[in-house]
């Protein structure tokens, strides 16, 4: 073995004996022959430590101080690149890893220069023409004309933005006049993308087609006036948009755009608009810190990522480091702590089976699609994916979620039924949603209660058949998309063993899906046998089965766990906000859309929120735990269960009308009640328990004081009035959500509200504990007591 420094002085060593002896060959010319190898016995054994010593003492020969090693002897495994230049250089010498290489002395002119000093600067050759052919054998660029910078990795924005060719900033005035009906007077930009090119961004942006087709994450979007929130941070994919031209008529005509871009309307295949996004939901990396500066470019200073566009909290990303390149360059400066970008990609199986699906008839009699698999697959994105997709041929999807543990549009423990009017594209937590309908199910997995997951699933699936999938459009649009059939897409949990097996085929019995798109499992068995799938996964005969294989695998998957995003889409549930005006009713002849958040309150953390104080026996009739020891917990122990718990609001379908009286009345809590019926009931929504007030004669149940409870909710009051059960089940509040970000004192960027007090924040205990409590102090270890030995 010969190290890389040695190797680099051998090659220098090589090339000044050459020039000396023989002229340099060109390239025509072929490589000269190493010389044969010596007997072993006439080889010449390397100098001794001493001599090495002796010959960095004074008056010692100029000779023996330019000792430099031959590395034409003792070896074969040197091949020597010539070069045009009389300059040597210092990668010219390739070296396989089994070489043997022996030191020989060797005169050298003295007029030369030392061809190698440790003291001396390694020259970076990283942007040389030799490198980047070198790199370009590592990955598949498309062609040999790239730039230097593109050279190590993947090209994913070919659309360079240029101010007054392509790229044009839009006044308010300006942007009134496109009569797009929003009344939206913010500034934007717009862009003229050519047919083929696109562009990858990084961060938040509203996004509108105004002339063209785009593809947005494998999606084609028409123009419209409908706007389009992008969400784009660095925990998740990033999309990938690119120009797809067509014929499809615009939304404006010329006279909409300011003179002066009057011509561009005729010359441009693509317009858009982009404006800026600022919902709040980029700052709940300040509650998260394991999201934090989600939204911001990495920290390195590579060109990889740029900001030409005048809009806040926008980034155009250029090319993306490859991972091969990483391992296979040492040379490339990439910090570690940076998150690695990743961009928007779907498997061939993927793209076929969504090509086919548009390409297939709308007339279906029941159009269900069923999504299932193991975990770990990508059955949430290609989910999504999916209903992007159908809403370019239906203007409405129902979405069943049936995992509780990573929800789409609800936090964890849900199974919920959404109505989706708009393509979502952004991870889960940047679309919160109060669903059509829901059930509770109070964990992230339905193996504690498999009864009441499939009964919560057997209603959804109910309310789809008789209240959604064939109700008429009130509003009628002149939008030519299919508005009498609302088709569903169901997402199933990851549990594909065992229990979760039988699960699934219960599942897929009451749908009876027309599509069923399976993942290949991780043991590779294979679903194109019906008779083979059928027992195992629980296949219809019936269905039209799609076998997809799984998503690749990616450095997201290392840096962002699943644990980390049910975190953060509970915590950016809490900090929604939603429009009161368009909460969805049972009671409505025509099932409106899901209302998804419009922002996000990130000023303060949860303990600095004003809660709701509510009165026990007057808000609520019934107080229902779930969970594995639940049925334990006595009418006594109820504050402490209930204090900093997640319960969920629950409605009854036909319940009585309450009646108030001034008598006071038993806390409604019964022990092994159990949880109303899923067809007679529906939850609609999470709280936190942020205090509890309990009257110290609870044990007797009959009580003068009140006993009441400080909530925390998104869910509007008006729709509060009617959930009269609080159900408890085995959600905790995450220890992110327990913490004040803020300073204490400061009141800077959180609206005038200093921060709590460390020792005065809710749910935590800091210091040395008391009353017993268990791993707040150190242990204490005896060490004078002897052994029975020793006695």
């Amino acid at each position: 073995m010969i190290s890389a420094v040695a190797a680099r002085k051998a090659a220098q060593a090589a090339k000044q004996q050459q020039e000396q002896q023989t002229p340099l060959p060109t390239l025509n010319q072929p490589r000269p022959q190493s010389p044969k190898r010596k007997p072993s016995s006439q080889r010449t054994k390397p100098p001794s430590k001493k001599q090495k010593r002796d010959s960095r003492q004074p008056g010692k020969s100029l000779d023996t101080l330019r000792t430099l090693p031959d590395v034409s002897r003792g070896q074969e495994d040197v091949i020597i690149i010539d070069s045009d230049s009389d300059e040597p250089k210092q990668d010219d010498l390739l070296l396989s890893e089994g070489s043997d290489i022996e030191m020989q002395s060797a005169p050298a002119p003295r007029h030369r220069k030392r061809a190698w000093s440790p003291s001396t600067p390694f020259h970076d050759q990283s942007s040389d023409e030799d490198i980047a052919v070198d790199a370009s054998s590592l990955i598949d660029l498309p062609g040999q004309t790239q730039r230097p910078e593109t050279a190590y990795g993947a090209i994913l924005s070919t659309f360079r933005p240029i101010t007054g060719q392509n790229m044009f900033p839009l006044t308010s005035s300006d942007v009134m006049k496109l009569g797009l009906g929003h009344g939206d007077e913010m500034k934007g930009l717009l862009l003229s993308i050519p047919e083929g090119e696109r562009l990858c961004l990084l961060g938040t942006c509203r996004l509108v087609v105004l002339k063209g087709s785009l593809l947005v994450n494998a999606v084609k979007l028409c123009p419209s006036s409908t706007r389009h929130n992008i969400f784009a941070p660095r925990s998740s994919p990033l999309p990938v948009i690119q120009s797809y031209g067509g014929t499809t008529p615009s939304v404006i005509g010329p006279a909409c755009l300011p003179h002066s871009l009057e011509l561009l309307f005729a010359k441009s295949s693509t317009l858009i608009l982009l404006q800026e996004l600022r919902t709040g939901v980029e700052n709940l990396g300040l509650i998260c810190r394991t999201f934090d500066d989600a939204y911001e470019p990495p920290s390195r200073a590579d060109g990889s990522v740029s900001s030409p566009f005048p809009l806040n909290g926008l980034y155009l990303v250029c090319t993306v480091i490859l991972l091969s390149v990483l391992l296979s360059n040492s040379s490339l400066q990439v910090s570690k702590q940076t998150r690695e970008l990743t961009p928007f990609a779907i498997p061939q199986s993927w793209e076929t089976s969504l090509h086919d699906l548009s390409l297939s008839s709308s007339s279906i009699s029941d159009p269900a699609f069923f999504v299932k698999g193991p975990k770990k697959c990508g059955k949430s994105t290609f989910a999504r994916t999916l209903l992007n997709t159908l809403l370019t041929r239906y203007q409405r999807i129902a979405f069943l979620d049936c995992d509780p543990g990573q929800s789409e549009f609800t936090p964890g423990g849900f199974v919920s039924l959404n109505v989706v009017s708009h393509p979502v594209f952004g991870p889960p937590y940047t679309h919160p949603t109060l669903p059509y309908r829901a059930h509770f199910i109070g964990a992230t997995t339905p193996k504690t209660s498999p009864s009441a997951y499939l009964d919560g699933i057997k209603d959804l699936v109910e309310a789809w058949k008789v209240d959604i999938m064939h109700a008429p459009m009130i509003d009628v649009t002149d939008d030519e998309r299919v508005a009498e059939v609302v088709p569903l897409v169901v997402n199933t949990m990851g549990w594909s063993k065992g229990l979760g097996v039988e699960l699934m085929r219960k599942i897929e019995e009451m749908i009876e899906p027309e599509q069923v798109y399976a993942f290949q499992a991780e043991d590779g068995f294979s679903y194109s046998n019906p008779a083979e799938s059928s027992p195992r996964y629980g296949t219809v005969k019936s269905s039209k089965m799609h076998i997809l294989e799984a998503a690749p695998s990616s450095m997201l998957s290392t840096s962002y766990f699943p644990a980390d995003h049910r975190v953060l889409s509970l915590l950016s549930y809490f900090h929604a906000r939603f429009l009161s005006s368009r909460i969805p009713s049972n009671s409505e002849p025509e099932p409106k859309n899901s209302t998804t958040a419009h922002a996000w309150d990130t000023r303060v953390p949860l303990c600095a929120f004003a809660p709701y104080e509510v009165d026990i026996d007057t808000a609520f009739d019934q107080i229902i735990l779930m969970g594995a020891g639940s049925e334990d917990v006595i009418p006594g122990e109820l504050g402490r269960v209930l204090n900093g718990a997640l319960i969920g609001f629950v409605r009854l379908d036909h319940q009585a009308p309450h009646q108030t009286d001034s008598e006071p009345r038993n806390i409604p809590y019964t022990q092994f009640q159990p949880a109303p019926s899923p067809s007679e009931s529906s939850c609609i929504g999470l709280g936190l328990v942020r205090g509890v007030s309990f009257p110290s004669t609870i044990g007797n149940l009959n009580h003068s004081s009140q006993a009441t409870l400080h909530v925390l909710t998104p869910v509007p009051p008006h729709l509060l009035a009617g959930a009269r059960v609080l159900v408890k089940g085995e959600m905790e509040l995450p220890v992110w959500g327990m913490l004040d970000f803020r300073e204490f004192g400061s009141g800077g960027d959180t609206g005038g509200v200093a921060g709590v007090e460390k020792g005065r924040v809710p749910y935590l205990q800091w210091g040395r504990g008391s009353e017993g409590a268990i791993g707040a102090e150190r242990r204490r270890v005896r060490r004078n007591l002897m052994r029975r030995s020793q006695v």
